[in-house]
Parts: C-alpha cells; sequence; structure tokens
C-alpha cells in the first residue's frame, strides 16, 4: 500500500488524481504448472478486495485487470514466451482499460464507470 500511499500524496501536491490497478492472475499460466490454481486465484482476489477497500478510502480509481488476464487460459497469446508475464497483446488490452481513465484524471476530467 505504500505506492498507493505515495501516488494519493503525490496527487494532492500536483492537484491531479490517482488510479491504480488490480494485479493480474498469474495462475493462469504455465508458470502456476502444478501449484492449486484455485488457491491462487482465490489469494488473488482477495488481495484484490482489499486493495478495492483501500483503494475507496483513499478515493483512488481503481482499474480491473484481473478479469482480462483470466483470460489467458483461452488464449495462449495473451502469456510472452516465457510462461509468465502479459504478452503485448495483453498490455494492450490493460492499457485499453487504463488509459481512458488516466486521460481523464491528467485533463482534470471526471471519468465515467
Amino acid at each position: 500500500m505504500l505506492f498507493l500511499l505515495t501516488g494519493v500524496m503525490f496527487s494532492v501536491v500536483m492537484s491531479c488524481g490517482v488510479q491504480n490497478t488490480k494485479i493480474p492472475d498469474w495462475g493462469v499460466t504455465q508458470f502456476a504448472g502444478d501449484r492449486n490454481l484455485e488457491k491462487i486465484s482465490t489469494e488473488i482476489n482477495l488481495f484484490n478486495s482489499i486493495k478495492l477497500a483501500e483503494t475507496r478510502k483513499a478515493v483512488v480509481k481503481l482499474i480491473d485487470i484481473t478479469s482480462d488476464s483470466r483470460k489467458a487460459i483461452e488464449d495462449p497469446a495473451l502469456i510472452s514466451p516465457d510462461g509468465l508475464h502479459p504478452s503485448y497483446a495483453m498490455y494492450r488490452i490493460w492499457v485499453d482499460h487504463i488509459f481512458p481513465v488516466a486521460f481523464d484524471i491528467l485533463s482534470g476530467a471526471q471519468h465515467r464507470d
């Protein structure tokens, strides 16, 4: 949460805004291998729910990229050749969610959910 607090402090100083993202689900990657995928997903959901509660307290926009990361289970092109990290295609999807919010924050507009 240090990054969130740093972002909020910077936002106050710069009079702009802050956005944050949920974490992706690495349990859908080859790297997860024989690990307990249900446990990974449950723990990521728990972490993201705590992150949502904290960002709401700080009046910060939280962008969901977790749902998109889970699409990689059906579309391996969303994972890079190393079997763990997002591919360019996945980052492109995330940017499509993040950019409008960042643009609105930086332009002073209110982002519509």
